[in-house]
């Protein structure tokens, strides 16, 4: 790193951290509104009510970092700009784009913070909420994802069965484009021991090509029955991106196409809208040396309206490709693509 990629990144660090902290607090303060009003009319206590905001902190944080990082490189921009530093950088042989290196790779490194954030927020989030299965428990509608076999177990009831085993009740079984289905099952350390069951084998396009049945079948498989949540049930913000995968390969095996739609836009978006913090960093400074003469200010309006419009478009692009009209990926990230073009446009007519 250069001496003029530290002073520029010096420069938007400052209104980085400030924004970020605005922002969260923002953020913190609709939520306990909302909160406020469900823990009148539910009785929660004081504890419960911070307890649940205290753990709300990651997806917060992570909703705050795109805005942050458009009004510090905004900021940071519109300052170097206006004092004429911009010009004397350029006089000494540098392009735009290298002045700006250090807020790409700014945004770049939170976009990775704030996807780990997304990624890591629904288990935190889940910790005030009766979701983690003891062993002794009898549990209901579960489905345990193993990642080492690849494989997604469902089932409708599972119980003890001994001192080192579970009954399971109506089990599914996804792997690849193959389902097995039996009426019971019995786990025991990493084996599953199905009885009178089907193996149902779908074809590249989801459609059914073959069944066959057996009388037992033991399937190499770990479930974690601790530590696991139950996948079947609430929605998509509560579950990890792991998860979502896993269930949009189960939809897919399954043939499911509206199931499918809504999880793969749930899994791509949940992607998209952290990784705006890159898209953002690449943008905004060609953007706030267009508008510098009109002062700072005009970086922290360029900032909002920019992420206020990205937030709605991706909302709208979600809910397209949730009802299948657009690919969930390339939906996800027509706004990137739409801000990495208006970028290189913006430094090629400045330059």
């Amino acid at each position: 790193m250069t001496r003029t990629d530290r002073y520029v990144l010096r420069e938007a660090l400052v209104p980085l951290i400030l924004s970020l902290l605005i922002a969260t607090i923002m953020i913190i303060l609709l939520q306990l509104q909302q909160e406020l009003g469900g823990a009148g009319r539910s009785g929660m206590s004081p504890d419960l009510l911070g307890m649940r905001i205290l753990r709300a902190l990651p997806q917060v944080i992570s909703l705050a970092m795109p805005i942050a990082c458009a009004l510090g490189c905004s900021l940071a921009a519109n300052r170097i700009s206006r004092d004429n530093e911009t010009i004397a950088m350029r006089a000494a042989g540098l392009r735009l784009p290298q002045i700006h290196r250090s807020l790409t790779v700014m945004g770049g490194v939170l976009a990775i913070i704030a996807l780990g954030l997304t990624d890591l927020a629904p288990r935190i989030a889940a910790g005030g909420q009766p979701v983690f299965a003891s062993p002794q428990e009898t549990l209901f509608a579960g489905a345990l994802p193993d990642a080492k076999t690849q494989q997604l177990v469902a089932f409708s009831a599972s119980m003890p069965a001994g001192k080192a085993a579970r009954q399971l009740v109506d089990v599914i079984i996804v792997k690849g484009t193959s389902v097995i289905t039996a009426p019971i099952g019995i786990y025991t350390r990493g084996h599953l021991m199905l009885k009178g069951g089907v193996v149902h084998a779908y074809g590249p396009k989801g459609m059914l090509q073959s069944e066959v049945g057996f009388a037992t079948r033991d399937v190499p498989v770990t479930l974690d029955f601790v530590s696991v949540p139950s996948l079947i049930g609430g929605d998509a913000s509560t579950r990890t991106l792991f998860e979502l995968a896993t269930m949009s390969r189960a939809a897919r095996n399954q043939g499911d196409v509206a199931k499918l739609n809504g999880l793969e836009a749930s899994l791509w978006f949940r992607i998209a809208l952290p990784t705006m913090c890159l898209a953002f960093a690449i943008i905004c400074p060609p953007l706030a040396i267009r508008f510098n003469q009109a002062g700072s200010f005009a970086g922290i309006l360029i900032s909002i309206i920019l992420a206020f419009v990205t937030w709605n478009t991706l909302l709208l692009l979600q809910a397209a490709s949730g009802a299948g009209l657009l690919p969930a990926p390339l939906s996800a990230f027509i706004p990137h693509l739409l801000t990495a073009c208006g970028a290189a446009w913006l430094y090629r007519s400045i330059d």
